[in-house]
């Protein structure tokens, strides 16, 4: 393929057309993008993935010993004490 300046004043009416339906590779990689990121977004808004709720059975309900252990906030970087409620080794409260 032979690479050839473009000349405005030789431009014949059939070149005109295949010049407006042709893209650049600028706008190619835009609009691919947006394609490829909307079905991205649409695949992941899964219909099965909403369900009903259900309430959780309380955790003083099922019985076993809770302890307060002193313990560390991991949230933020700034590292807050806080006391947790352990109950049969699984964190219920604070």
């Amino acid at each position: 393929m032979k690479l050839v300046k473009k000349d405005a004043t030789e431009q014949s009416p059939v070149r005109a057309v295949l010049n407006a339906a042709t893209m650049d590779r600028r706008t190619f990689l835009k609009r691919s993008g947006i394609g490829v990121g909307g079905i991205a977004a649409a695949s992941s808004l899964s219909l099965s993935m909403m369900q009903k709720a259900e309430a959780a059975d309380a955790p003083s309900a099922g019985g076993g010993e809770t302890t307060r252990v002193r313990s560390i906030c991991t949230h933020c970087s700034v590292g807050c004490g806080i006391y947790a409620e352990v109950q049969n080794g699984v964190w219920t409260g604070q």
